[in-house]
């Protein structure tokens, strides 16, 4: 039974990457019917894609296709204005699908086209540049997930770049490959001196390139993992649901779509670590944000902000429903019982603010109107939700 198990496991894990690798095929596939103004077929082809992506866990792609099917079927026809907004969930479909976004640095365009070609088959996001002046603006528009860097370049080396990026914080765990004609051994060691993490020697073979690829962004994902996220709840810490907000507010605003910005306190939590201990209120903030997780929709996010200080993301929810889901949240938690080591029986509430994005708001702002919000419902007598 647990080899068929394992058989199974491994078909589906095949058939997810085949979709992966196919998807830049069905978005090119979207766009022309974008062009074409073809409405139903852009509405049909987002709903197979949802489907397909949710079928396979990849929540994120699923997400970002069943919104830009909503916007289909809440119009009559393309204009110019939904044009842009339906491309711009296209744009973010390509990144979300690929398996990672790669940076490449080269000075010969040949060399450049060849790793290209051979990553962006394995299903990568690829954009490659041949000078040290465009890898600095690119490096801060594209975003990548790793690095592929050449050692000798035009006017500096690829270790003078590699040793100007470590310096910055926001660059630590971001996986940098050494690709180079570079075979001696002092060459290998300054690479790794000033941050490299791999050292490999062209010509490379195909199957090693992508196999290093993607073993170093699974390390990589694993360290942010524990970086971003909280040891305790398991949810975003505040930098990593502040850097998430940001986004989830442009993406909002790119698809014209609501989005909340959710405050949340636990009432009176302080009486319950000098009550029962730190083992109990530790014990109640993580049944707090499992009982979160396992009430909100897979495209949400929680975040813990403060001792006993949460925050939510909720994109894609008007202010009446979100209204209706925190009311609803505050009364279900409230009647989970917590046993205390004193077989004392203890009942928990929060209160709540919650501010809806609107034109004016940037990310301080926005996330300001919650917190205040949240002020109010706590002066106010706690145990309620206030919007701003």
């Amino acid at each position: 039974m647990n080899d068929i198990a394992a058989r199974l496991e491994q078909k589906l894990s095949g058939l997810k990457q085949r979709f992966l690798t196919c998807m830049p095929q069905r978005l090119d596939g979207i766009n022309d019917s974008l062009r074409a103004r073809a409405l139903r077929d852009v509405e049909r082809a987002f709903h197979s894609l949802a489907g397909t992506a949710a079928t396979y866990g990849v929540h994120e792609v699923a997400a970002l296709a069943r919104s830009g099917e909503d916007v289909c079927t809440r119009t009559q026809a393309i204009d110019d204005d939904l044009a842009l907004v339906l491309a711009a969930i296209v744009g973010e479909l390509r990144s979300a699908g690929a398996r990672g976004r790669v940076l490449c640095v080269d000075d010969d365009p040949d060399q450049l086209a060849y790793v290209e070609e051979i990553l962006r088959s394995a299903g990568y996001d690829v954009t490659g540049v041949t000078t040290a002046a465009a890898f600095a603006l690119t490096l801060g528009s594209f975003r990548p997930d790793l690095v592929i860097m050449d050692m000798l370049l035009p006017e500096t080396s690829g270790a003078d770049l590699v040793r100007d990026v470590r310096s910055d914080q926001a660059y630590a765990t971001l996986p940098i490959v050494f690709l180079t004609g570079e075979r001696r051994m002092s060459s290998r060691i300054e690479a790794l001196k000033v941050g490299g993490d791999d050292y490999l020697i062209k010509p490379v073979d195909p199957e090693l390139l992508v196999s290093v690829v993607e073993s170093r962004l699974k390390h990589a994902q694993t360290m942010r993992a524990m970086i971003d996220h909280d040891p305790l709840t398991g949810v975003l810490l505040r930098s990593a649901f502040l850097r998430r907000a940001a986004a989830v507010a442009g993406s909002a605003r790119r698809r014209q779509a609501p989005a909340a910005y959710v405050m949340l306190d636990l009432d009176h939590f302080k009486s319950i670590n000098d009550g029962f201990g730190h083992a109990m209120g530790d014990k109640v903030l993580t049944s707090f944000t499992s009982f979160l997780k396992s009430n909100l929709r897979s495209g949400d996010d929680v975040g813990r902000v403060g001792g006993e200080e949460f925050a939510l993301l909720l994109p894609d929810i008007s202010s009446e429903d979100v209204q209706s889901l925190i009311t609803r949240l505050l009364v279900d938690f409230s009647h989970i019982v917590h046993h205390t080591p004193s077989a004392t029986l203890l009942l928990v509430t929060f209160s709540a603010g919650v501010a809806m994005l609107e034109e004016k708001d940037d990310l301080h702002s926005w996330s300001r109107r919650a917190d205040e919000a949240l002020y109010v419902a706590k002066r106010g007598g706690r145990a309620r939700v206030e919007a701003a």
